[in-house]
C-alpha cells in the first residue's frame, strides 16, 4: 500500500508536467483559467507544471482591532493530490515498516537473541520435568563417578 502510493503520486506527477503544458493553455493565479487548447499550449513536452493543487484555508477572517485588525489565514499552504500520496506512503512506510530500514548487523543481533531466548529455560510444564529430571540424572552420576574415583584410590 505504501510503495503504491508514493508510485502512484510519481507517476501523476511526471504525467501532469509532461501533457499539460501541450494541452491546455497558461493559467493564472489571479483568475486567467487554463483553455483546452492543443493546437496553442504554454509549454513542450515534458515542460509543463503539475496543475493538480488544493487550497483551502481552514479559517479566514480579519482579527479585531485588538489583535491588530489585520486579515488572518490558517492552513495557507497549496499542495497537490500527488504529493499528499507521495507523503503519506513515505511516512506510513517510516511509521509501520520500521524493520524495511534495519541494517543486516542489526538484523542479525536480533536474530541471534530470538535463538538464544527460544533456546532459554523450557516453558512447558512437561518439558521443565524432563529438564529436572536430566538435571537431577547429570548430578547423580557426577556423583557416582566421584565415589567411584574414592573407592579405587582408597581401596
Amino acid at each position: 500500500m505504501c510503495f503504491s502510493l508514493i508510485l502512484a503520486g510519481a507517476i501523476g506527477n511526471i504525467l501532469d508536467s509532461a501533457f499539460y503544458g501541450i494541452l491546455f493553455t497558461e493559467s493564472y493565479y489571479q483568475g486567467g483559467l487554463a483553455e483546452y487548447n492543443p493546437a496553442r499550449g504554454y509549454a513542450p513536452l515534458l515542460f509543463g507544471r503539475v496543475v493538480d493543487m488544493l487550497y483551502f484555508p481552514l479559517i479566514d477572517t480579519t482579527l479585531p482591532s485588538w489583535l491588530g485588525g489585520k486579515h488572518f489565514q490558517f492552513f495557507r499552504p497549496v499542495f497537490n493530490i500527488a504529493d499528499a500520496a507521495i507523503s503519506t506512503g513515505v511516512i506510513s512506510l517510516l511509521i509501520f515498516h520500521r524493520e524495511f530500514f534495519k541494517s543486516p548487523k542489526e538484523e542479525s543481533a536480533q536474530n541471534k537473541t530470538e535463538t538464544a531466548s527460544d533456546q532459554a529455560a523450557p516453558t512447558d510444564s512437561h518439558t521443565l520435568a524432563e529438564a529436572s529430571d536430566k538435571e537431577t540424572s547429570t548430578i547423580t552420576s557426577e556423583e557416582n563417578q566421584n565415589n567411584n574415583s574414592e573407592t579405587l584410590e582408597n581401596g
